[in-house]
């Protein structure tokens, strides 16, 4: 019984050691926040939209597209999550997700940020609190 128990708290200790280097490296990407340091340029978000998000998200971020039927869950309607925040928004186009591809092979930070400030316009959903800037100018 004492050899069960010692191997079930050193495997315990090694997966509890694991998690804490994985807590540690997440911590450190995390105090390195993607910053807009750029011009946005909002036509240009939207024609990176139309050219690599219409096809999954639909052409007003709703996620009726012809690809809809096939993609299980569907596309969710971009902008209707009311505490979204534009970084939430980049992060997720950057390094995508279970369904969605990332996208930072396929463009720049500068593009990936046009894009996030074009969804407004793009979905017609404002929100007031997105495009204020915080007391160091930062968005």
């Amino acid at each position: 019984m004492d050899s069960i128990v010692r191997i079930s708290v050193t495997g315990l200790l090694n997966a509890s050691s694991s998690f804490l280097i994985g807590a540690a490296l997440l911590l450190q990407a995390c105090s390195q926040p993607y910053l807009v340091d750029q011009a946005i340029d909002v036509e240009r978000g939207e024609a990176l939209f139309a050219n690599y998000c219409v096809a999954c998200h639909g052409v007003d971020g709703t996620g009726s597209s012809l690809a809809k039927t096939d993609l299980k869950p569907s596309p969710p309607v971009l902008l209707a999550r009311s505490g979204a925040t534009p970084l939430q928004y980049f992060v997720q186009i950057h390094d995508g997700s279970r369904q969605m591809p990332q996208m930072h092979d396929e463009l720049t930070d500068e593009d990936i940020w046009n894009i996030v400030y074009a969804l407004p316009k793009i979905t017609g959903r404002e929100n007031p609190n997105w495009f204020m800037e915080s007391e160091n100018g930062e968005h």
